[in-house]
């Protein structure tokens, strides 16, 4: 989520659709719970050009490791590859983005190290919530904030809790 941020952060003062920032919500409710972030498929030729080409491609990009890494965990490989790269070009300053990146990934590295995989866990992918452990808020990718561990859950209750599905087409309702 942090990678398209920035993406949609180069963007933002040079368009006013609300798609991105849709899909930016429903995303974030997606990290919760991926059942949380609809399908969908945004027509090429409605986003062509130097601003909405490479918002199309950070959200196609980001759906599916959103919505099916956990089954597919290529698809956070090759989103979080995808994303970087994307960043790297669009951003002015990629030097700042990669010092962000550093320091993003140290923190998260240290603060929530990898748990091994156990396919018999949950082997009908009823308890997804459970199996990404605990919740993580937005503020765990700002490096110049001291992130408290148990931040995660009211942030995310708060998420949910604003989020609508009648006023957002990305968002599904609760599962």
């Amino acid at each position: 989520m942090g990678l398209y941020e920035w993406v949609l952060w180069r963007f933002a003062p040079l368009h006013d659709d609300p798609v991105p920032g849709q899909v930016a919500q429903a995303a974030w409710c997606g990290t919760i719970d991926p059942r949380m972030l609809r399908f969908f498929e945004l027509t090429r030729p409605d986003w062509t050009g130097p601003v909405r080409g490479p918002l199309w491609c950070a959200m196609t990009w980001l759906r599916p490791a959103i919505a099916a890494g956990d089954d597919y965990p290529l698809e956070i490989d090759d989103a979080l590859q995808y994303l970087t790269r994307l960043a790297m070009h669009v951003l002015p300053e990629p030097a700042r983005f990669e010092r962000w990146l550093r320091a993003v990934l140290l923190r998260l590295a240290a603060l929530f190290p990898a748990v091994p995989n156990d396919p018999f866990d949950d082997l009908f992918g009823e308890e997804v919530r459970r199996r990404r452990g605990p919740p993580i808020a937005r503020d765990a990718l700002d490096p110049d904030v001291t992130y408290d561990l148990g931040s995660g859950a009211p942030w995310s209750a708060a998420l949910l809790a604003q989020a609508d599905p009648s006023a957002n087409p990305y968002l599904a309702s609760r599962p």
